[in-house]
């Protein structure tokens, strides 16, 4: 990588994560995990990005996309997380809902190919670190392990469900956010049979559209670098047994995820930094906030200039150019 790109362009990698202000919304169970496929083909219907990887866990996803628009981007992910909150919202019976962390979604740019890789590791490690499963294969939540692990290693490799769109009035309350299985069945039945769910829409994963924006392209690089990420995620399970093994402590298992209800009792204290890049050297991550830096500098000469009257102005490359400021009061007749 010779250069460093600005942050606002398209064709870039960007990993996308939000998380609940409280408890666990999201369990890993089938209703949910359609509820999310629903919402994930819904947003996706313009093909605002192209998404690459995610795991879903009970109060937060990953999700590795490439942005074929910055601002087709922001859309993806707020109109994602609204429909998400609404599917909650009909399941619970509520009138309002304030599902995600107010500091919104955190969308850093993945500057280069080896930390793209290790966050690679890091999200289909997340269930084993987070002591739910022993090994990502087990994992009931949603993911794109399989597609990553069983597609033909080529840029163009898609995996294609016909996801129904399901209509927020057609979801079912829950009689108890502790549902039971025949419960939960009951509401899969009720949404899937409704005639008013039957239209269908393509949720696309493309498991290696990420390399080619650095430059990865031929079937070989992109087989040597999916195994180079399978080895590692099974190193690092070994690793997290290891750890599990000296404590006495084992996983929640595959069974005890599948009877996990909505729950909103457990509040996180823990509140990380927000991250807006990410890059394996950190000369390239201090070059890329430089540049963003000047990047802003450049946007705020321009505006100036916009409000001075000036029409022929030259805002840099990627910049979202913002309405004509008023240039004068309006006279009251």
């Amino acid at each position: 990588m010779g250069t460093i790109r600005r942050q606002f362009c398209s064709g870039m990698v960007y990993e996308i994560c939000f998380r609940a202000k409280r408890g666990i919304p999201l369990p890993a169970r089938p209703l949910m995990n359609q509820l999310i496929k629903s919402a994930l083909a819904r947003t996706q219907r313009d093909y605002k990005v192209i998404i690459c990887t995610f795991v879903w866990m009970g109060n937060h996803p990953h999700i590795i996309v490439v942005s074929r628009d910055i601002e087709e981007l922001t859309k993806f992910y707020g109109e994602l997380k609204k429909r998400i909150t609404e599917s909650v919202k009909r399941l619970l019976g509520l009138r309002q809902l304030t599902l995600w962390e107010e500091s919104g979604a955190t969308v850093p740019v993945v500057l280069d190919i080896n930390e793209a890789a290790s966050r690679m590791v890091y999200i289909f490690t997340n269930p084993t670190a987070a002591k739910l499963v022993t090994s990502i294969d087990k994992y009931p939540g949603l993911s794109t392990w399989k597609a990553f692990n069983e597609l033909p290693a080529d840029i163009k490799s898609e995996a294609t469900e016909q996801v129904p769109w399901i209509h927020m009035d057609t979801i079912p309350d829950l009689p108890n956010p502790q549902f039971s299985k025949n419960e939960e069945n009951r509401a899969l039945r009720i949404i899937l049979e409704d005639e008013n769910n039957q239209e269908r829409f393509p949720l696309i994963i493309s498991p290696f559209a990420w390399l080619a924006a650095y430059g990865v392209t031929e079937p070989e690089e992109i087989q040597e670098y999916r195994s180079n990420i399978i080895e590692r995620v099974r190193e690092k399970e070994e690793e997290l047994a290891k750890e599990r093994a000296k404590t006495g402590r084992g996983v929640m298992g595959h069974t005890r995820l599948l009877a996990e209800g909505i729950s909103f009792d457990h509040v996180p204290t823990k509140k990380g930094r927000r991250i807006f890049v990410l890059s394996s050297t950190n000369e390239w991550r201090i070059n890329f906030i430089l540049n963003f830096r000047a990047f802003c500098e450049e946007c705020r000469d321009c505006y100036e200039l916009m409000k001075l009257g000036h029409k022929n102005i030259e805002w840099p490359p990627g910049a979202f150019v913002p309405p004509a400021p008023i240039l004068m009061n309006p006279i009251e007749l």
